[in-house]
């Protein structure tokens, strides 16, 4: 059996991820003419989240991935009931700020059918909570896997069905890029952007990639010959990814391009640069910062929209990406430290299940 270690640069990774969604959601922080290809790298993001999370759930006996599954469903449900709480009723109240009242179109668009029907089936909720669409889609896909998971007799090995999750993920991707593409042609309309951006064209193949590759790791003498390959292979995708952007950047003006969901060069740079990530387990080891990867960047994402919109209430504009993220830290850190408490305190309260998404011991194969 492979040995198992912490693999600190993955942990380092979560963070490098988490400034990227900040650029995506702060583009008018950075240089206009830098804007669209710094946001267009940054979308590599969230699929690699999602192919983190793939990767750590996988296990080659199935009834840990169940347990796994179901853990983390526990821990990711009360979190996002407790953020749509937050978001909606900082909406609410900055609604009643601007008008004086709740209107009925604002209680519309958070409980209407067409907003209801939007978050359950495209996984997106209102404007101001658009970045939770991450939570509903990955409950989504666990719940997928469970059910696929369950449904096998025990005979039926996980790896029999790699070559069905690699199909299945080449087809949802290839419709993903599709709609991508179309979207560029119809002027980015909302319909599109929810059709692609969910957990089945997004989250499901996204998810799998990370599930498969954790499948197919071995024990080899060659780790540092893989780490030059897929090294060599990220900085040749990302070479890519820039000659696509400039020759899309002919075609479509720069607002077009700092919206554009996901480059098709940003599919082979997320899966190399994880790869190298993987066979280099102790890059991140150099500083600290893997201690903050591994426990409080899922806080830090689901805080910073609502901690940026509470900075510029108070007219803080100078500064505003720093400021937004050590706010987001501190929170992050807070809410973390307080879930633990209550976990050790009350440890059969579900609420308690509120801490971090991370494993407390993130374990990857080292490969020697």
């Amino acid at each position: 059996m492979p040995e198992k270690a912490r693999n600190y640069t993955i942990d380092t990774l979560r963070i490098v991820l988490c400034l990227m969604v900040f650029c995506i959601h702060m583009p008018e922080e950075f240089p206009e003419n830098i804007r669209p290809y710094l946001v267009g790298l940054a979308r590599i993001a969230v699929p690699m989240f999602f192919m983190i999370s793939g990767y750590f759930i996988y296990d080659e006996t199935p009834d840990v991935v169940v347990t796994r599954i179901k853990k983390q469903l526990k821990r990711l449900i009360p979190l996002l009931i407790f953020m749509l709480i937050l978001y909606y009723s900082w909406f609410f109240l900055h609604q009643y700020s601007l008008f004086g009242k709740i209107r009925q179109s604002d209680i519309q668009s958070v409980f209407g059918t067409q907003a209801l029907l939007s978050f359950f089936v495209y996984n997106r909720p209102i404007n101001s909570a658009d970045l939770l669409w991450y939570l509903p889609a990955y409950i989504y896909v666990l719940l997928i896997y469970l059910a696929f998971i369950k449904i096998r007799t025990e005979e039926y090995r996980i790896k029999s069905s790699n070559s069905g999750l690699i199909i299945m993920t080449i087809i949802l991707m290839t419709v993903f890029i599709l709609v991508s593409e179309i979207t560029t042609f119809n002027n980015y309309k909302d319909f599109f952007l929810m059709f692609r951006r969910n957990f089945l064209f997004f989250g499901l193949p996204f998810f799998t990639v990370g599930y498969v590759i954790k499948s197919y790791m071995r024990k080899t003498n060659k780790q540092k010959k893989l780490a030059w390959i897929f090294g060599i292979l990220t900085i040749i995708s990302l070479g890519l990814l820039f000659a696509e952007m400039h020759l899309r950047s002919m075609f479509v003006n720069a607002q077009d391009m700092a919206i554009k969901e996901l480059y098709i060069m940003c599919i082979p740079l997320a899966i190399f640069l994880f790869l190298f990530c993987i066979y280099t387990p102790n890059i991140g080891k150099i500083s600290k910062i893997y201690l903050i990867g591994s426990k409080y960047t899922l806080y830090i994402y689901c805080y910073h929209v609502i901690i940026k919109d509470l900075l510029l209430e108070c007219e803080v504009y100078h500064y505003l990406f720093i400021s937004v993220l050590l706010s987001s830290f501190f929170v992050a850190f807070l809410h973390y430290h307080i879930a633990k408490a209550i976990s050790k305190k009350f440890p059969k309260l579900w609420i308690s299940t509120m801490e971090s998404l991370t494993f407390k011991k993130n374990n990857v194969i080292i490969i020697k």
